[in-house]
Order: C-alpha cells, then sequence, then structure tokens
C-alpha cells in the first residue's frame, strides 16, 4: 500500500512540475491572437523547452517504479487530455480557459481544435514504448524524443536546405543525430564507446525522418526503440560469431 501511494504521490508531483512550467511559458495574455501563433515550420521556442523538459520528467520517474504503474499513469493522463480536448469542442468556457494557460504552446491548428496537442501523442509514445519494449530501451527512446525531435526543428527551421525523402531536411536530420548520441552518451554514465552512442542516436535520427503520417512524438519513440531493439540483436549475433575478430568488444 505503502509503494503504491508513493507512486502516486511522485507521478502526481511529476504532472503538477510538467503543468506548472508549461502554464509558466505558455500563458499569459488574455487574449489569444490565432494570427500571432507558430506554424508547424516556425521555431517555437517554448514549445521545445517544454517538450524536452516533460521528457525529461518522464525519464526521470518512469525509472523509480514498476513498468505497469508508469504506464498505467501515461495512458490515464492521455485519456484525461483526450476528454479535455472533447470538452473543449463542447465549451467554449473551457476552450478559452485552456487557451489563456497554453497558447504560447500550441500550433494553430491545435488552437482551432482541427488535431489533437501534440501532448496527448508525447504520453501515449511514452506509454507505448514502456510496455512493449525493454525498460532500458523504452527510456532511452523518451529521451530521444525528448531532445532529439526539437533539435531536428530547431536546426532544420534554421539551417535545413537539402530535403530527404520524406520532406524533412537533412540538416535537421544531422542535428537530431548528433544530439540523440549525446544524449545516449550522457545517459548511460559515459562509460560506453562513442560508436555505441552513435549508433544509438542514429536510431533517433531515421525515425524521426520517417514520415507515416503519425505525430512524430508518437512515431519517433516507438520507431526508435524499434530499431535500437534490432540493434541490440545484431550486436548479439556479432558477438557470438564475430567475437574473436572484435576481440569482444561490443559497438552497439
Amino acid at each position: 500500500m505503502t509503494m503504491e501511494l508513493t507512486t502516486v504521490a511522485t507521478w502526481a508531483l511529476c504532472i503538477g512540475v510538467i503543468v506548472a512550467f508549461q502554464f509558466l511559458i505558455g500563458g499569459g495574455r488574455a487574449r489569444v491572437d490565432v494570427k500571432a501563433i507558430a506554424k508547424r515550420q516556425d521555431l517555437h521556442l517554448q514549445r521545445k523547452a517544454q517538450h524536452a523538459v516533460t521528457g525529461l520528467m518522464i525519464y526521470v520517474v518512469s525509472g523509480m517504479f514498476p513498468v505497469y504503474a508508469d504506464v498505467t499513469v501515461l495512458f490515464t493522463c492521455a485519456l484525461a487530455f483526450y476528454g479535455l480536448h472533447a470538452l473543449r469542442k463542447r465549451s467554449k468556457r473551457v476552450d478559452m480557459l485552456y487557451l489563456r494557460c497554453f497558447h504560447g504552446l500550441l500550433r494553430r491548428e491545435e488552437i482551432q481544435k482541427a488535431v489533437l496537442p501534440g501532448a496527448f501523442y508525447f504520453l501515449v509514445g511514452s506509454g507505448l514504448v514502456l510496455s512493449l519494449f525493454p525498460t532500458a530501451i523504452a527510456r532511452l527512446a523518451i529521451l530521444h524524443l525528448s531532445f532529439g525531435d526539437p533539435s531536428a526543428s530547431l536546426i532544420g527551421s534554421r539551417f535545413g536546405r537539402r530535403r530527404l525523402a520524406s520532406g524533412k531536411s537533412f540538416e535537421g536530420f544531422l542535428g537530431c543525430w548528433i544530439v540523440a548520441s549525446l544524449v545516449t552518451w550522457v545517459e548511460s554514465g559515459i562509460s560506453v564507446s562513442i560508436t555505441h552512442s552513435a549508433l544509438r542516436g542514429l536510431c533517433a535520427a531515421v525515425a524521426e525522418s520517417i514520415d507515416f503520417g503519425w505525430d512524430d512524438n508518437l512515431s519517433l519513440p516507438v520507431i526508435s526503440a524499434l530499431l535500437q531493439t534490432g540493434l541490440t540483436y545484431l550486436g548479439t549475433f556479432l558477438g557470438t560469431f564475430l567475437g574473436t575478430y572484435l576481440g569482444g568488444v561490443s559497438i552497439v
């Protein structure tokens, strides 16, 4: 019973910090000018900051409790978010209160309720990877989403010139790769090889560059975790059959 209460209290604190931070950087004006709201290709630095903070908080708390508890909380929050989105469509008062608190973090189509806010997909994506993949891989995928995705967007928006087949920029791909590799290295306690970090970071960059028409907050962590899982199996294969030639050193 004590463990359950601790889990609920810690997650409640985590969610409270996230919401407070989002309000701090995303609210403040009584009126919302839709024309002034960032388009999808704009820098929107506030959104990128809350993206990183939200993911970091989820990463930290998800390492403290059993996976089932983390997944339950994330999916419950996602369901509540979906309910709030539906309520915004029905109640102008609720919609205006929501916009007053978080308008600085929303894109035009989110303001206009044409799509679910990215936070919904962030919660679903985080919950999915934690429920489907080994915890270490899932939590790293959440970090890739938290820092790699906004890095790709920021660098691609500022310096993007060459386009990939998906329509995303090559420069954004490189930015995501570098940042995700650095995050992997730090997350591993700076104890793994640069090759290991670069390969895991590449998983994030490839995941970010693929466009299935899904929200990146959902597709990136899932694809990154899938690629990391494949990389792990590849490393096992190489370690088994080529260990003699590689001197028993894992590269993945």
